[in-house]
């Protein structure tokens, strides 16, 4: 009525008319969501669907009732085999490989009257799968926390903690070797020997490298003094002596033995006939 007042003039009479009538008319209905339209949509393309399909529903009932003539029938003995136990049942071998595979099967002990003899079954290769599975997942998981007890070892710098952890695991190792001797004599006289070798290289490095130390502190703070070129003389004549030592024992020499006795005992070597080493 506010939208018709102000149209009473004479020249507005057509559209008052309209007007009227929309408001006369039923009102728009709320629009629908969208999964309700989707829903709507789909019920009726599948009755028209089904509309559709019933047009030949009598046709092909037709052809299912109609006879059929069959050519060629199938004989039930020459049907294949419908489960594994039926096959084992009524294999036999054919050619040249199957004859070859079924001799070795009886060979091993493996064929069907074998197996069903010792009432033993194959392993299922599921189980057998999962059992691998498992294994592995187990052997990755012990890696893992290897990996992690090395990584948090490494981060210690303790000590005290690497004093006990280095004799726990020399009461290890002579543990072992002691049970190792009892079982297998030579293999622990060869890793001790091993063993003696790696302790004798490092106890010569060590010593080599504080012996380098210091050497390089001495000759920096005590370059003129020539007490201290002495004794770095003297630090060098050592470790070569000891260097000397450790190679004639590792040659199965006497350690003790110096440079001029082999000179003496090589020069005894030449004057009695014997050629020279080299």
């Amino acid at each position: 009525e506010d939208l018709l007042a102000p149209l009473s003039g004479p020249s507005f009479g057509e559209v008052k008319k309209q007007l009227e009538g929309l408001a006369r008319a039923e009102k728009l209905a709320d629009p629908v969501p969208e999964p309700k339209r989707n829903r709507e949509e789909r019920a009726t393309q599948y009755t028209d669907t089904r509309r559709e399909q019933g047009k030949w529903m009598p046709q092909v009932q037709r052809m299912v009732k109609a006879a059929q003539v069959v050519l060629d029938p199938i004989k039930p003995e020459s049907l294949a085999p419908k489960d594994i136990g039926a096959l084992c049942s009524t294999y036999k071998p054919k050619d040249d490989f199957e004859l070859e595979f079924d001799a070795l099967t009886r060979a091993g002990g493996t064929s069907q009257e074998d197996l069903q003899g010792a009432q033993v079954l194959p392993v299922n290769p599921r189980i057998r799968d999962a059992i691998q599975t498992k294994q592995v997942a187990r052997l990755k998981a012990l890696m893992l926390r290897e990996q992690q007890t090395h990584r948090r070892v490494n981060k210690i710098k303790s000590k005290t903690y690497r004093k006990v952890h280095r004799h726990a695991e020399t009461k290890e190792r002579e543990a072992l070797l002691e049970r190792l001797e009892v079982e297998n004599p030579e293999m622990a006289n060869e890793l001790k020997q091993e063993y003696e070798k790696k302790r004798a290289k490092l106890r010569l490095m060590r010593q080599r490298n504080a012996r380098r130390k210091w050497t390089a502190t001495m000759q920096r703070f005590a370059k003129g003094d020539k007490n201290a070129q002495k004794e770095i003389s003297k630090q060098a004549q050592a470790a070569h002596d000891e260097r000397m030592s450790l190679r004639r024992a590792i040659q199965g020499k006497d350690p003790d033995q110096s440079e001029e006795s082999d000179a003496v005992d090589l020069s005894a070597s030449d004057s009695d006939g014997h050629p020279p080493l080299h």
